[in-house]
C-alpha cells in the first residue's frame, strides 16, 4: 500500500471503522458529589423507569504490580497497524476522526493538519499536534481493574485497539491532562452533551475486555446510565436495560 503524502486525504481513507459516536443533549438534574476531591463531579439523580445492569464484576483495584507505561507502549510508541505503512495508531485516529480532508505531513508518516472537534470540551482544533489521543478507559485504570496479569502482547493490543471506535479519541491537551488516569466518578468530560456517552463508552470497553469496577465507579456509572436510559438515550451495546422493578446490583 502506498504512503499517503502531502495532499488532501479524504476521512476514513485508510480503515473501515465506522464514524465516531454522536452525543446526546439531555437535560438532567445533578445532586452534589460526596467524595472528597471530587468536588468538579456531579452524579445523576435516581431516575425513574429504567435501569441498566452493567454486568461487570465490582472488586477493588489492585495494587498488583507497578503500572508502568511502557509495558502497554514500549518506548512510548504506537505500532504501526497497517504494516507496510509508516502511519501508526494515532495517525489512524486522527485521519478517521477528521471532519474535513487531512494534511499529511511531506514523508507521508503524519498528519499535520485538519478538522478535529474534542468530545470532551466541544472545541475545535485544526493543528494535530495540538491534540492528544486518549485512551477513553486509560491504561492505569485498566491496569488496576485487570489489566495487571495480562501479557505483553494483550496489553499492546488494548494501548492500540482500532477495532472498535470507542476505544481510542482525539481530544483537547486541557481535557486530556485534566482527565488523568481517573474514572467516571473522579473525572467527567466539561462537556456536559458527552455524558451519555462517555459512560457507555467507558462500560463497553470495560465489559469487551472483562475489566472489574470498584463500587464507587460502578455504582457511578450505573446511575449515570439509568438517566440516560430515562431520558430515551438508545444504543448502548452490551448493557442490559431493565424494568422499573428490576434490582441495580452486579452480575456474579
Amino acid at each position: 500500500m502506498a504512503n499517503p503524502r502531502s495532499t488532501p486525504l479524504p476521512m476514513g481513507a485508510l480503515s473501515p471503522r465506522s464514524s465516531r459516536r454522536a452525543s446526546c443533549a439531555l437535560g438532567m438534574a445533578w445532586a452534589s458529589f460526596p467524595l472528597a476531591g471530587c468536588s468538579q463531579v456531579k452524579p445523576f439523580d435516581d431516575p425513574p423507569g429504567q435501569r441498566v445492569r452493567l454486568e461487570l464484576p465490582i472488586a477493588a483495584e489492585s495494587s498488583e504490580g507497578t503500572y508502568q507505561r511502557s509495558a502497554w507502549m514500549p518506548d512510548g510508541t504506537w505500532i504501526h497497524p497497517l504494516g507496510d505503512s509508516c502511519l501508526d495508531t494515532r495517525g489512524m485516529v486522527l485521519l478517521e476522526e477528521s471532519s474535513s480532508p487531512v494534511r499529511m505531513t511531506p514523508d507521508g508518516c503524519r498528519v499535520d493538519s485538519g478538522t478535529w472537534t474534542s468530545p470532551y470540551s466541544g472545541t475545535t482544533e485544526r493543528d494535530a499536534s495540538q491534540l492528544d489521543i486518549d485512551h477513553l478507559v486509560p491504561l492505569a485504570e485498566a491496569h488496576r481493574s485487570g489489566g495487571m496479569t495480562w501479557d505483553s502482547a494483550m496489553r499492546r493490543l488494548y494501548a492500540n485497539d482500532l477495532s472498535h471506535p470507542e476505544h481510542l479519541v482525539a481530544v483537547d491537551r486541557s481535557s486530556n491532562r485534566s482527565k488523568g488516569d481517573r474514572d467516571p466518578a473522579r473525572w467527567m468530560p466539561p462537556l456536559r452533551e458527552s455524558w451519555c456517552s462517555y459512560l457507555r463508552d467507558w462500560a463497553t470497553i470495560k465489559r469487551r475486555w472483562h475489566l472489574s469496577m470498584d463500587s464507587v465507579e460502578y455504582h457511578f456509572v450505573g446511575r449515570g446510565l439509568d438517566s440516560c436510559a430515562a431520558s430515551g438515550m438508545i444504543g448502548m451495546p452490551l448493557l442490559s436495560i431493565l424494568p422499573p422493578s428490576s434490582t441495580f446490583e452486579a452480575t456474579p
